[in-house]
C-alpha cells in the first residue's frame, strides 16, 4: 500500500471521529518533491514508515523472492521450522538455485532429523540454517514447513533510527505550523510479530525525551499489519501522561462491526 493510500485512510478516520467532511485537498509532494504528503482542511500531514529492525523491508523482500512458493510446495512428513540469520539472504546469490537446494535437502535429509534443533549448511546453500523439529512432543503437530528469521544482533536502537527519520519529517512540517495549521506526523509499521503501539511509543519517548518537537502538533502511529483493517493510535499526549496511563485506545478503520 502506498503512502498516499495510508494517508487517505487516516483522513477518512479523522473525518469520521473528529472533523466531519474532512478530505485531502492537496498533495504538496506531488507539486514539489520533498514536500509533505497531504493538506486536509487545516491539517498538514506527513507520513513515514519505520522498520522494526534496520533494512527490514529490504531484507523481507530478499527472503520472499528466495522462498517463492516453497512453503506451499515442499513435501514433508513432519513439522519443521527453518530459521535464517537476519542478513543471510542477500543480493548476488542465486536464489532459484538456493530454493531448489533447500527443497531437496528438507525433503530428504531434513526428514531424518531427530534433534529438536539442528544448525546446518545444506549443499548448495551459501549460509547456515537452523531447523527446529518436535519429534518427541506428546501432541502431534501438522506436517508442514515454515520459514522465519532471527532478529538482527547488535541492531541500531529503533529510537535512534526513528529520530534520524523524524527529524527530516519535522523540518518539512515546520513551515505549515507557522501557517497556523495543525501539523501531524503519522508513523507506520506493518510488523505484526515484533512491533506494537507500546514499543513504538517508548521509542518516540526515547527519541524525544524533552517533549514533542516544536514543529509537530500531533504524533500518530498506524499499524497496517492487519490490512484491510487499520489501527490508528494518537500518541500526542504521551509525554504528559504517567507511564501507567499511556495506553491509547486505537481508532479502528474501517470501524469494527
Amino acid at each position: 500500500m502506498s503512502d498516499a493510500e495510508v494517508v487517505d485512510k487516516f483522513v477518512e478516520a479523522l473525518a469520521d471521529t473528529r472533523a466531519p467532511g474532512l478530505q485531502v485537498d492537496r498533495r504538496p509532494d506531488h507539486e514539489k518533491p520533498g514536500d509533505i504528503d497531504a493538506v486536509a482542511g487545516t491539517f498538514a500531514i506527513e507520513h513515514t514508515s519505520i522498520d522494526t529492525f534496520s533494512d527490514q523491508r529490504t531484507r523481507n523482500s530478499y527472503l520472499e523472492r528466495l522462498l517463492g512458493d516453497l512453503e506451499k510446495t515442499i513435501s514433508t512428513k513432519q513439522y519443521m521450522q527453518v530459521v535464517f540469520d537476519y542478513d543471510a539472504v542477500d543480493i548476488g546469490q542465486d536464489w532459484p538455485a538456493i530454493r531448489a537446494a533447500l527443497k531437496n535437502w528438507l525433503e530428504t535429509v531434513g526428514q531424518q532429523l531427530t534433534a529438536r534443533s539442528t544448525r546446518v549448511r545444506p549443499p548448495g546453500v551459501p549460509f547456515d540454517i537452523q531447523v527446529f523439529t518436535r519429534p518427541d512432543w506428546n501432541r502431534p503437530l501438522p506436517a508442514r514447513v515454515w520459514f522465519g528469521r532471527f532478529v538482527p544482533p547488535n541492531d541500531k536502537p529503533i529510537s535512534l533510527r526513528l529520530k534520524d527519520l523524524c527529524d527530516r519529517k519535522v523540518a518539512k512540517l515546520s513551515k505549515y505550523k507557522s501557517a497556523s495549521m495543525t501539523t501531524i506526523l503519522l508513523l507506520e509499521n506493518d510488523d505484526i510479530a515484533s512491533m506494537n503501539e507500546l514499543i513504538l511509543q517508548d521509542a518516540v519517548l526515547a527519541a524525544y525525551p524533552q517533549g514533542r518537537p516544536a514543529g509537530v502538533d500531533e504524533f500518530w502511529y498506524v499499524s497496517t499489519a492487519g490490512q484491510p483493517q487499520f489501527l490508528f493510535y494518537d500518541l500526542t499526549q504521551t509525554w504528559e501522561l504517567p507511564e501507567d496511563q499511556r495506553y491509547t485506545e486505537p481508532i479502528w478503520w474501517p470501524p469494527q462491526q
